[in-house]
């Protein structure tokens, strides 16, 4: 919809997984959400293009609450295992997955600093 709530229009279909966690890219015309519920993945989809496909950002599982960085490099995200669960970073690409944070304490929600 627009700026004002004029002109609301379905962008996921629900018949396709509930999508979820939306954050803006950098030039405001690619919207990033998880999708599946289980083992939840990034998602990306253009929003100043009719009809466009919504594409796998990775098949990197589970991926949770992605974050844009400010320059529009990179993404943060959480990731768990059966006994920890982690912040990460990935290209905004979809390449270059990195470890962020290793210790034993579980580490969730990342944001990026100003």
């Amino acid at each position: 919809m627009g700026s004002k709530g004029e002109s609301p229009a379905e962008f996921t279909r629900l018949s396709e997984g509930e999508a979820y966690n939306p954050t803006w890219g950098l030039d405001g015309t690619i919207l990033y959400y998880n999708r599946d519920n289980d083992l939840p993945r990034i998602f990306a989809r253009r929003t100043d293009i009719a009809q466009n496909p919504e594409a796998t950002l990775t098949d990197l599982r589970p991926v949770l609450r992605p974050r844009i960085s400010t320059d529009g490099n990179w993404i943060v995200y959480e990731s768990w295992s059966d006994s920890s669960h982690h912040i990460l970073i990935i290209s905004s690409t979809g390449i270059n997955h990195q470890i962020v944070t290793t210790g034993a304490n579980n580490d969730f929600d990342p944001v990026w600093k100003p």
